[in-house]
């Protein structure tokens, strides 16, 4: 048993009117998939600004019982940051931003955990999952209809956040290239 996945808070059963603790069985993170949010076949990257999509189950959690998950980026096993946080022992592509309007995670290589803590017991870590973060160009827009210059944007990538009207994004590429 790994200290880092698992504890020994009690695992309950239901058995008949009543329930059983068997305290034999620990808690544990028995799923943790976290991956690019874009769905664009680069799954273990990012890019600042981007975002990911946490999975998790744990196991041995009744609905009564009072959960708190955060996903953290680590570096050479220090947390680096709280990405997101969740109050549900099974969770289904969850949204983690690797960035938000005041902070960005640095260009670098993390381990992407969950961690969790039930009813207040110590707190269970899921297996570390390596996520490159890259650096590039965050755009925000607003409301307004508005044009943006690729040309004028750097770095390993490009996150444009529309949030309204019409957009044009102006790429640097003649027509007939495109396929």
């Amino acid at each position: 048993m790994s200290a880092n996945s698992q504890h020994a808070w009690p695992r309950r059963r239901k058995l008949g009117l009543g329930v059983l603790e068997d305290r034999s069985l620990p808690s544990s993170f028995q799923q943790f998939e976290i991956r690019d949010a874009s769905d664009d076949f680069t799954e273990q990257t990012a890019f600042q600004g981007g975002a990911l999509r946490a999975t998790y189950e744990i196991d041995g959690v009744l609905p009564s019982d009072t959960v708190q998950v955060t996903v953290d980026a680590w570096q050479s096993g220090v947390k680096i940051a709280v990405m997101q946080a969740f109050t549900t022992a099974h969770l289904a592509f969850g949204l983690v931003p690797v960035g938000g309007d005041s902070w960005s995670l640095p260009e670098g290589t993390y381990d992407m955990r969950a961690a969790a803590v039930i009813n207040g017991a110590p707190e269970i870590l899921s297996a570390p999952v390596t996520i490159q973060v890259l650096g590039g160009s965050v755009v925000q827009g607003d409301f307004r209809g508005e044009t943006f210059d690729f040309a004028a944007m750097s770095g390993d990538g490009v996150v444009v956040h529309g949030a309204g009207g019409t957009d044009t994004l102006r790429l640097p590429v003649s027509f007939a290239s495109l396929t």
